[in-house]
């Protein structure tokens, strides 16, 4: 639909464009019939005589009738005017359906750099991202190293040595060894007291290793355990935050792809309402053209008596190769809205 009004409109500037060439032409040759239209100025010039210039044919003035009547180019003039009025009427309410002045002014320049800090955020978060994903990759090669590899002898050890009952049997032995220091005061090392409380030494010693072995395998077991339950933890906390930095990197994507939606939105109404401004800055070209056409045609100013082929008026001539440039600034816009 937009396509149809856009070549109609086009189509009737052209014609309204070369009604004023048609004009231009009537101006330039006036109406009279002894002019640059009577055929007898040729017929009287000697075989002989060195050939002038011929006079310079007005634009499009061949097409015209020789003896066109003001009153009926008046009213042409005026059909034509009514048609561009039309014409540029249509044009502003498609301004103002489809390119309308909101007053929201909208500075592309600060959208752009809006853009580029969104880009270097998203840069760094990406840089991030590999670095959190090395991380993951990291902790669950350690994960896999707990479960398969050995556990820590001292650490097996310590754990062990502050077991309830390994400091009950270290206690007893150290009561065993107090009790022995103390009889060895009153009795010989040969006594038979001395001797059984050594024998009650040794067996405190072996109850201490005893404990020590008998807990060994499950303490092992705690730590690794415990070592594996660690190493799922520090997972899945690498896991969680790879998924949050992943999770912004998705947002700031998602918001600089809003973000360049809106300012290719914005350039193309800016390059619509542009385009649509043009063809109503030519619509009034031609209307005022138009305008100028019918003033001059009610002064009565175009009745300009054409001098002789061989006398030419440099006014006139002044006159013609000003509306003939004219009209071709006319023609050439047209053709560059024809283009587009």
């Amino acid at each position: 639909m937009q396509w149809q009004q856009r070549n109609s409109s086009r189509c009737a500037v052209a014609l309204v464009a070369a009604g004023l060439s048609l004009g231009v032409g009537w101006v330039a040759a006036g109406n009279n019939p002894g002019g640059a239209g009577d055929s007898g100025a040729d017929s009287t010039q000697p075989a002989n005589t060195p050939a002038t210039d011929p006079p310079a044919v007005p634009l499009a003035a061949a097409d015209l009738p020789k003896e066109e009547k003001p009153a009926d180019r008046l009213d042409k003039l005026q059909k034509q005017s009514k048609a561009l009025e039309d014409l540029i009427l249509g044009l502003e309410k498609r301004i103002e359906r489809e390119a309308p002045d909101t007053g929201d002014v909208i500075d592309l320049a600060a959208l752009q750099a809006e853009l580029l800090s969104l880009d270097k955020q998203i840069l760094s978060a990406e840089q991030v991202v590999r670095t959190r994903r090395d991380a993951l990759d990291a902790t669950i090669k350690n994960k896999a190293a707990v479960v398969q590899g050995p556990l820590d002898k001292n650490l097996v050890a310590r754990v062990i040595e502050d077991h309830p009952m390994v400091v009950d049997a270290k206690q007893q032995v150290r009561k065993v060894e107090e009790l022995i220091a103390t009889l060895q005061k009153t009795y010989a090392k040969d006594h038979p007291i001395i001797k059984a409380t050594e024998k009650e030494l040794e067996a405190a010693n072996t109850g201490v290793k005893t404990k020590r072995e008998s807990l060994r395998k499950g303490t092992e077991e705690l730590l690794r355990e415990r070592a594996e339950r660690e190493a799922e933890r520090q997972v899945e906390y690498a896991k969680s935050d790879l998924q949050h930095i992943t999770e912004r990197v998705t947002e700031l994507q998602a918001e600089r792809k809003k973000l360049v939606e809106r300012i290719a939105l914005q350039k193309q109404r800016d390059s619509k309402r542009q385009q649509l401004q043009e063809e109503l800055r030519v619509l009034r070209q031609l209307q005022l053209e138009l305008f100028r056409q019918k003033t001059v045609l009610e002064l009565g100013i175009e009745v300009i008596p054409v001098p002789p082929p061989n006398a030419p008026n440099p006014q006139v001539e002044a006159q013609l190769k000003e509306l003939r440039r004219e009209v071709e600034v006319l023609r050439a816009e047209i053709e560059k809205l024809k283009k587009k």
